[in-house]
């Protein structure tokens, strides 16, 4: 019966899954002859019906870099990221478990998880769990202290004997024991913490003196002191449940063939440092840093701030390193960017920062290369197409010359910085200039360079490292590489990009971003000349970025602030005082108002001057007239009027020059006027803030004579107040005044050292300022001069004969009653005979009138109603008469820009002067014109 039940029951059994099979047969056929209908008829099969996502229990080991949560919830980790990549192959969704290593198998045959990362593999653990086909990761075993261990990377001496904490159930702490006893150390493994944190947090109350680690990353706070061999690391599950490993195993084989560079480029991502981690040095390298703590770096003016200091990408560099290493790194600043690879080559410092990485590059500077800590695609800024581009200006000794030179087979022309080559294409003196991204990037957001294109140059990529010198030691090209390999990319990015957005806005910069712009004419009348003429600043919609608009709005409110302040302080005095004078019958008060007025006056004038001039400048429009000069007596008339100013103020003023009888008295190429400016205005602080018995030094010498240049060092030293600490770094900040003491002359403007700074490195030399509080003030100038032939003496012009102007007759073309009725006034004081016309039209018609030779000088108002100035002296050429050609015509105007002396000139008049008028210097002009004739020659 049993058996018979048994073999009927088998039967029907049988029976049944053959009916059952035949079924699912028809069924395939049916649905597949559905499916072929659909296709060839062009219906559109039903939608499919999404797969439901499978959660899967997964269990890890909290691992900074690997798999971590932070304190949002948000899981990451190069762990995280693999896995996420694997449920997208399989349709999963994950439960997050975060399991000690040694609750593992209790909560697999819970089922509490479905798999565990990460897990190595041992033939003890293979019994007890499936392992993946697939490696999941690698990882490196780190064992790690406190930074301020007095043990260093594999330092076995000072090992033996220690404490180290282990994450309880993993394998590392019995390696690294292996590794340990066999390099002669002794140690107590202490295997009782759950993960990471328990162990740092042992290490910091005095437990255990180190800890293993196997994140894929340093760990903050802390520095790796010993590393094991890369081993494998598997994705595990409960013994004979293969279920999820093979899914795992398939999804891995399908990531490497999609996306082939996936995990390189996971481990890129994550095995790097982390923040406020340290490097592993040796004892060797750690005593070398006692000993030489102090490293000299050479850093353009790009990369440091007015004072000095270190900014931008070199500030948090420079700051991460010494914070980790204990060394003090000290810029050695250089405008020329040559002078900074001169000087590498010379030994003069210890490293360079921002050095292209290049083995044969460096070998020719006679230094080694750090590791890189950045890398970019260079910029190319041009104005025109770039297809047009011909001449590159690069500046000279650079890797970006050799490249362009001998890669890219262009013209070059040198520059003196990346600004001056900047400069040279937006003049159109060359047609581009190539530079690395942040330096392009940085000067991108000046807005006087908006007028170019700031382009990036994907065929020629340099990667940046330091450059240390073979006069150093190779200890420290070491210590750097492991310094930098502890700083994050993300930070060094960050930096970057700060340095762009941190440039300090110019107060004229929204004049470049919107041409609107208004000058104001303010006259004052008086009993002596004051005249002021000023600019008012409008700023509407720069297209620049949200944070570089508050920049510049805030300037702009700065700016106008300073203005009114400074330029009411003067006009309030001499508004008081012409009131007060008014009512004044005491005839020795009234000369009293008038000695102050006429300070008053002169502050506005030289507030004027010093506005203008920044302005020239920093839009570049400020040019350097070069003439032949005989360096002996420029340098006289410097000391002369310097010494007068001395003796006014009751200080000495020694003048020192050493080597000047053998050859520097020769003759140059200059400015006059600008070299002037420059020296007379240091000298002048000098005297100014120097108490009465005070000393002022200048020196005077020589550094090099060769074949086109002279190189100078001049010293300007005085023994008076000082600058505080604190205000030493702004000395060159637009309108920055320290005002601790009335120095009885006035506060100035603010704005005559950020001239001179700017007009020394305008001529290619450098200044530096140092300054002690009440003790005195050093300022230092290298100056460079070109050498010319024989240069005219300057003493032809000096001396004037002004008895000459006696009876001669000038026509006065001026619109304005009181600047008329002052020049009048001016000219009948030396026995002249003027004559006035209120406007162009009249003064033509009475010049036009008058007999031949009747008059002998014409001084010319530009801006007048009815005709103005140029076309007044255009007309006049015109005339068919013989003196109109000849007759001396003179500007008398407002219009002081370098333009409009052009346009005087192009117009047909003979020299410019500007208003308001100096009387000498009007007497000395019309005197050398009636009396030598001489035309076309600036004054």
């Amino acid at each position: 019966m049993n058996s018979g039940n048994s073999s009927d029951d088998s039967n029907s059994s049988s029976e049944a899954e053959s009916i059952k099979s035949a079924s699912s047969v028809y069924r395939g056929i049916i649905i597949a002859a559905a499916c072929l209908f659909l296709f060839f008829s062009g219906a559109e099969p039903c939608s499919a019906v999404p797969r439901p996502e499978t959660v899967v229990k997964a269990g890890y080991a909290q691992l900074q870099g690997f798999l971590y949560q932070n304190e949002n919830g948000e899981y990451g980790g190069l762990g995280y990221e693999l896995l996420q990549e694997i449920a997208v192959c399989n349709n999963w969704k994950y439960e997050f478990i975060e399991v000690p290593y040694t609750e593992c198998y209790e909560l697999f045959e819970k089922g509490v998880i479905d798999i565990f990362v990460p897990y190595q593999k041992t033939p003890g653990r293979e019994k007890l769990y499936e392992y993946s086909n697939e490696i999941f990761c690698t990882n490196n075993a780190s064992l790690l202290t406190a930074p301020d261990s007095q043990i260093f990377y594999n330092d076995f001496e000072h090992m033996n004997g220690i404490r180290i904490g282990v994450a309880a159930g993993t394998r590392n702490g019995s390696r690294f024991q292996s590794f340990l006893n066999s390099n002669g150390c002794t140690v107590t493994m202490k295997q009782e913490y759950s993960d990471q944190n328990g162990l740092i947090a042992a290490m910091n109350a005095g437990e255990i003196d180190a800890f293993i680690s196997a994140s894929n990353r340093g760990i903050s706070g802390c520095k790796i002191i010993s590393v094991l061999p890369e081993t494998d690391s598997y994705v595990i599950s409960k013994k004979g449940n293969r279920l999820y490993l093979d899914k795992v195993d398939s999804a891995i084989r399908k990531i490497a063939v999609k996306l082939p560079t996936f995990t390189d480029s996971l481990s890129e991502k994550y095995q790097t440092p982390a923040e406020d981690a340290f490097p592993s040095l040796t004892r060797e390298e750690a005593e070398y840093i006692d000993r030489k703590r102090k490293v000299s770096v050479l850093v353009s003016a790009e990369e440091c701030d007015l004072g000095g200091n270190f900014s931008g990408s070199a500030k948090k560099l420079f700051e991460q390193i010494s914070k980790i290493t204990g060394m003090e790194f000290v810029p050695i600043v250089r405008m020329r960017t040559a002078q900074l690879f001169e000087e590498l080559t010379a030994g003069n410092a210890d490293i360079m920062y921002s050095f292209n990485r290049n083995y044969a590059w460096a070998a020719a500077h006679n230094a080694w290369t750090t590791k890189s800590y950045a890398e970019f695609y260079n910029k190319i800024i041009t104005k025109g197409n770039i297809s047009n581009i011909k001449t590159i200006a690069v500046v000279p000794g650079t890797y970006i010359e050799y490249f362009v030179k001998n890669k890219l087979g262009y013209n070059t022309v040198e520059c003196s910085s990346y600004r001056n080559g900047i400069e040279m294409v937006k003049r159109g003196k060359a047609d581009a200039v190539y530079c690395s991204s942040p330096i392009g990037n940085y000067y991108s957001t000046f807005t006087e360079y908006t007028s170019l294109s700031f382009l990036s140059a994907y065929d020629f990529k340099s990667s940046y490292c330091m450059a240390v010198s073979k006069s150093s030691d190779s200890e420290l090209v070491d210590i750097l590489d492991k310094a930098v390999a502890c700083l994050p990319a993300a930070m060094l990015s960050q930096a970057f990009e700060e340095q762009i957005m941190s440039r300090p806005i110019s107060i004229l910069d929204p004049f470049y971003s919107n041409p609107i712009l208004s000058i104001i004419v303010i006259s004052i009348s008086g009993i002596i000349l004051t005249s002021l003429l000023f600019f008012l600043l409008y700023t509407i919609g720069m297209n620049k970025k949200n944070k570089m608009l508050v920049y510049a709005n805030n300037a702009k409110t700065d700016f106008l602030s300073r203005m009114s302040h400074d330029m009411r302080t003067p006009m309030n005095g001499i508004l008081g005082l012409t009131r007060l004078s008014k009512d004044e019958n005491d005839i020795n008060i009234i000369k009293d108002n008038l000695v102050q007025i006429e300070l008053s006056g002169r502050y506005l004038l030289n507030l004027i001057n010093d506005t203008l001039d920044m302005n020239k400048i920093e839009s570049g429009r400020m040019e350097l007239h070069l003439k032949p000069l005989n360096s002996e007596e420029l340098f006289n008339n410097i000391i002369s009027s310097a010494q007068l100013m001395a003796k006014e103020k009751g200080v000495k003023l020694d003048v020192h020059v050493p080597n000047y009888d053998h050859g520097s008295w020769i003759p140059i190429l200059g400015d006059s006027s600008r070299i002037e400016q420059v020296f007379m205005n240091i000298i002048s602080n000098a005297v100014k803030f120097t108490p009465a018995g005070g000393t002022v030094e200048m020196i005077m010498e020589t550094v090099a004579v060769e074949d086109k240049i002279i190189r100078e060092k001049y010293i300007v030293r005085d023994t008076g107040i000082g600058m505080s600490e604190e205000f030493l770094p702004h000395l060159f900040e637009a309108f920055s005044q320290e005002g601790r003491v009335n120095t009885g002359s006035g506060e100035g403007t603010g704005l005559g050292m950020p001239i001179v700074k700017q007009l020394v490195e305008l001529m290619g030399g450098e200044i530096s300022v140092k300054s002690t509080l009440n003790e005195g003030t050093e300022v230092m100038l290298s100056m460079q001069y070109e050498r010319c032939g024989q240069a005219p003496g300057m003493q032809e012009t000096q001396n004037v004969d002004l008895n000459i102007l006696a009876g001669k007759r000038i026509l006065i073309c001026e619109d304005h009653p009181l600047n008329a009725k002052i020049t009048e006034k001016l000219l009948l004081n030396k026995n002249m005979i003027p004559e006035i016309a209120v406007n162009g039209k009249i003064g033509l018609d009475m010049f036009e009138k008058s007999e031949q030779g009747c008059y002998d000088m014409i001084l010319m108002d530009v801006r007048m109603p009815e005709m103005n100035g140029m076309e007044t002296t255009a007309a006049i050429r015109k005339l068919a008469r013989p003196d109109a050609k000849t007759i001396p015509i003179v500007a008398m105007t407002a219009n002081a820009f370098d333009v409009d002396i052009d346009n005087c000139l192009k117009a047909g008049m003979d020299s410019h002067l500007s208003k308001p008028v100096e009387p000498e210097l009007l007497y000395k002009t019309l005197a050398e014109y009636l009396g030598r004739g001489i035309k076309n020659e600036k004054l």
